[in-house]
């Protein structure tokens, strides 16, 4: 459970980090545009992390 919570909120703030890099980008915010953006990049380097995990707990590997 707990780490089906953390991929969830993983992919929550992935979602948004993308959403507001977008939007930042739109109104010409370029410096929190980016930001947002390497924000997104972390976060999806932290949830594959994450899954691999998941998947190895799953399998009983150690």
């Amino acid at each position: 459970m707990g780490k089906n919570l953390e991929i969830i909120t993983s992919l929550v703030i992935l979602l948004l980090a993308f959403g507001f890099s977008i939007w930042n980008f739109y109104t010409g915010s370029y410096a929190t545009a980016t930001i947002f953006l390497i924000v997104g990049i972390i976060n999806i380097g932290y949830l594959v992390k994450e899954i691999k995990e998941k998947r190895s707990d799953e399998n009983g590997n150690d």
